[in-house]
């Protein structure tokens, strides 16, 4: 069976299962394996790389060649996440996901543009298709991507989050990973910083500026002798003035390590380093969920009770997208760990998290439970299962 990976960003879910392949193809399975990757000499320069290494080919993919390299080829399946290709040079389409999301996502607005491209690649996804599946996280998300997103559930797969597999069975030991981290002090807890940009400024409409929050925030961590992995999207989502403010801030600091996805683009060793997860409804904060450590959620609005909205990335700026009114695929006060929404509530979590690392264990494991039942520490394997019998026949009804 031929496999290729067409990813933005080689992270989370689609990593994981092009990880689960070369493992498949090193124990000499006759899966052969393409990777289309961004700069993918300096993702193969990063830590992940040298402990876990890829050797199939890698294919440059902003090339103009790439989609003539991926035809050649002929995958029986081609794995992409929020890019469709523009041309079908594959035989089937798996539609992966970045992460599990709180975000409404509905046809009419966010998907719109896939729509119309998966109509001309697959000929749609509206109706049953017999050449293209997407990844769902559980029958929640299931239900969810037919009543609002619009894609048929015979075209969507409850295969759970692949990247769980990684997760909750780590190839590399916490020991090893440290070595590649700039911190003095290598064997102290650390928390992980992991905030999108989709939301605008983290603290914006909190009850304290923001820059005395994240001031306090690490002062706080810093006589608590805890290490911080400040990790912030592509350096291009934020306006100059923010970019240069959290720059700055995090500089004051010795046992700060800002980085941002589009320059260090691997997140395991991230997570696996953790101690605790920080976020605003990142996709990131979920995978504590898996590897049982506290999780906060900040809320974006605060305290705040009017209207959510929904923000876009225009002209280097965050903007107030006036076509829609923003909605939450589910509450916010629905997830695995705490909920923040004021800056003392906020504060006496932090302290919590530091002082009791199984705080969350049990609220993580019920939404699990709930939300991603299928991620069972077996979930590539189950993906691999699905896909070998369609490559055998006929496209399977989807669970």
């Amino acid at each position: 069976m031929k496999v290729c990976f067409y990813p933005t960003t080689m992270q989370g879910d689609i990593y994981a299962m092009a990880q689960y392949y070369q493992e498949k193809i090193n124990s000499g399975s006759n899966d052969e394996m393409l990777l289309v990757v961004d700069d993918y000499k300096d993702f193969l320069e990063e830590p992940v790389c040298r402990h876990l290494p890829f050797n199939v080919e890698f294919v440059e993919r902003s090339s103009l060649f790439a989609m003539s390299k991926i035809k050649k080829f002929d995958p029986d399946f081609l794995f992409i996440d929020n890019h469709i290709p523009s041309k079908k040079v594959f035989r089937n389409l798996v539609y992966l996901w970045h992460g599990f999301g709180w975000k409404e996502q509905r046809a009419d607005i966010e998907f719109v543009t896939v729509h119309e491209q998966l109509d001309k690649l697959v000929g749609g996804v509206r109706e049953p298709n017999p050449h293209f599946i997407h990844q769902t996280y559980g029958q929640f998300e299931k239900d969810h991507r037919w009543e609002f997103t619009k894609f048929h559930p015979e075209n969507c797969l409850n295969m759970g989050m692949l990247y769980s597999d990684m997760l909750m069975k780590p190839k590399v030991s916490r020991e090893e990973i440290a070595a590649y981290y700039p911190f003095e002090h290598k064997d102290r807890k650390t928390v992980l910083l992991g905030f999108t940009w989709g939301f605008g400024e983290v603290f914006k409409n909190w009850d304290m500026e923001e820059e005395a929050i994240l001031s306090r925030l690490f002062s706080l961590l810093a006589e608590r002798e805890t290490n911080v992995i400040f990790r912030l999207h592509d350096k291009k989502r934020y306006e100059p003035r923010y970019l240069s403010f959290l720059e700055e801030i995090s500089s004051r600091y010795g046992n700060i390590y800002l980085k941002y996805k589009n320059v260090g683009r691997d997140n395991y060793f991230d997570v696996l380093l953790s101690d605790l997860i920080v976020s605003n409804f990142s996709g990131i904060v979920v995978y504590a969920y898996f590897t049982g450590v506290p999780s906060i959620h900040i809320h974006p609005y605060g305290l705040r009770d009017d209207t959510d909205y929904l923000l876009r990335f225009r002209r280097k700026k965050q903007m107030v997208d006036t076509s829609a009114k923003y909605m939450w695929k589910m509450g916010p006060e629905e997830n695995g760990g705490m909920l923040a929404r004021s800056a003392e509530q906020f504060f006496s979590q932090v302290e919590k998290a530091l002082d009791d690392r199984d705080c969350c264990r049990d609220i993580s494991k019920k939404f699990n439970e709930k939300y991603m039942e299928t991620s069972t520490g077996a979930t590539c394997e189950n993906l691999d299962r699905y896909l070998t019998q369609w490559h055998g026949g006929t496209k399977p009804s989807p669970w």
